[in-house]
């Protein structure tokens, strides 16, 4: 019997301990900040957002791609005849991938966004394809879901492959299929 409350005492007291040591892991205090049009905002509808290299946090609205930086918000947004600005249409997707280029992904394309520059590289080979989700395997290679279907580009030799046009059996799934996420 006495063992028994020892035993079960010493559970108790294992078990409090646990339950201490884990409030005191957490992490109490979380900082939020509100964005919105009044801190410069482009637009109240935001369809993406992401995080580059440099902390910099990327919102995709309707009508802009928005930098904030913390402190202040810098709108992307398309130049009427300039191809090294974004797309007209509206960012769908922002992913930062292992070697810190940030790609964003658009209702009619893919661009690179150049950090020197701030300017955007338009990706000839998903013109006017729907992109949906961007992520990254290894340092070259993104795996991109889009309207048509499931596609894998290689960064480096610009080789892309479409699951949906492989005559794979194991890809017959991701036919005529829109690809909305990845995973």
């Amino acid at each position: 019997m006495k063992a028994t409350r020892t035993t079960s005492r010493s559970i108790l007291f294992c078990l409090s301990l646990l339950i201490f040591l884990n409030a005191a892991a957490q992490n109490s205090s979380l900082n939020f900040h509100k964005i919105g049009l009044q801190d410069g905002l482009h637009d109240g509808i935001v369809r993406c957002i992401g995080q580059d290299k440099y902390g910099y946090i990327w919102i995709g609205t309707v009508g802009a791609l928005n930098r904030f930086d913390g402190k202040t918000v810098k709108h992307f947004t398309n130049i009427a005849g300039d191809t090294t600005s974004p797309y007209t249409s509206q960012p769908r997707t922002i992913h930062s991938d292992n070697k810190g280029r940030l790609w964003i992904g658009y209702e009619t394309g893919l661009t690179e966004f150049n950090f020197n520059n701030s300017t955007f590289r338009r990706i000839p080979l998903f013109k006017d394809l729907y992109i949906q989700k961007i992520v990254s395997y290894g340092d070259s290679v993104l795996y991109i879901a889009t309207n048509p279907g499931f596609i894998r580009y290689n960064i480096n030799t610009s080789e892309v492959f479409n699951y949906g046009l492989s005559s794979r059996l194991a890809h017959e799934v991701l036919k005529r299929n829109n690809v909305n996420d990845v995973i």
